[in-house]
């Protein structure tokens, strides 16, 4: 995933998965080296995630 995220060439990338119990997991990456802002790129994430499960979506964030 990393190797893709550099390869991508954008500041931040965020790959998604649905794990087996049907949560689902993101893994960002950030090329810069002034720190992580996911914020819109997570928010953006849980939108698509919500419409397509059409679920009121309930979400945990780990560090």
């Amino acid at each position: 995933m990393k190797n893709l995220a550099m390869e991508i060439n954008t500041p931040e990338t965020i790959f998604v998965k649905e794990l087996s119990n049907g949560d689902f997991e993101a893994v960002c990456f950030c090329l810069a080296s002034k720190g992580m802002n996911f914020g819109n790129a997570l928010f953006a994430v849980a939108e698509v995630i919500k419409r397509k499960k059409r679920i009121q979506s309930i979400f945990s964030f780990k560090n």
